[in-house]
């Protein structure tokens, strides 16, 4: 480096190493809030916490999208077991009631009461 940098008559000088950084300090009055930050903690870890921030909304957004997808997929899942659930037991009534249909006619049309007892075994 050449020598200070002088900004509004505010020098530091300090030595990192073998090498002489200039510190700059800065009056931050009319600053935005933005500048300040990036002022007190420097670029890289206001440009990290940036990257942070913008990962961390859009991956939230996407999250609070997915879980309501979800939440939508497993109420429709639940509405179709329910109405498997229904149609199975009307499956099974229905096939009790032929079933007994069946055996009446087996009874009815048995000739002896040897086949009539047959029909209900």
């Amino acid at each position: 480096m050449t020598g200070p940098i002088q900004v509004k008559g505010k020098v530091a000088a300090v030595e990192i190493g073998r090498r002489e950084v200039d510190v700059v300090q800065v009056e931050s009055n009319g600053m935005p809030w933005w500048v300040k930050a990036i002022v007190q903690i420097g670029i890289w870890p206001s440009i990290v916490i940036g990257l942070i921030w913008f990962v961390t909304m859009i991956i939230g957004t996407r999250i609070e999208s997915a879980a309501a997808g979800v939440e939508k997929a497993n109420n429709l899942l639940q509405i179709h077991i329910e109405t498997m659930n229904r149609t199975e037991v009307q499956r099974q009534i229905h096939e009790q009631r032929v079933l007994r249909v069946l055996i009446q006619q087996c009874i009815n049309s048995g000739a002896s009461s040897q086949a009539r007892a047959g029909c209900v075994q």
